[in-house]
């Protein structure tokens, strides 16, 4: 697995409960990975393959709200893309 820290600070910082900044960039990627759920999301995308938000859902046995939400928060934090083609929004790695 790479994992990478974002060095860009934004203006707004995060407080970690001991005092330590933490970016608001940082952070979201820190909380795109913290949940078994986009784990399981994250693992689909590995090998390259670029999936629906429906798709994700058959395939992770999740249900389609939750992977939105899910999927969202592993776009804020940098770990898939997206891009509209028509009506449908398909997710990948960066």
């Amino acid at each position: 697995m790479l994992v990478y820290v974002v060095l860009n600070l934004p203006p707004k910082t995060l407080s970690n409960g001991w005092g330590d900044q933490v970016s608001e960039k940082t952070h979201d990627f820190l909380k795109a990975l913290a949940s078994p759920a986009r784990q399981r999301i994250r693992l689909l995308f590995s090998q390259g393959a670029e999936l629906s938000v429906s798709e994700v859902a058959e395939q992770a046995g999740i249900g389609q709200s939750t992977v939105s939400e899910q999927l969202t928060l592993l776009r804020r934090g940098g770990i898939v893309t997206s891009r509209r083609e028509g009506k449908i929004v398909l997710y990948r790695r960066p």
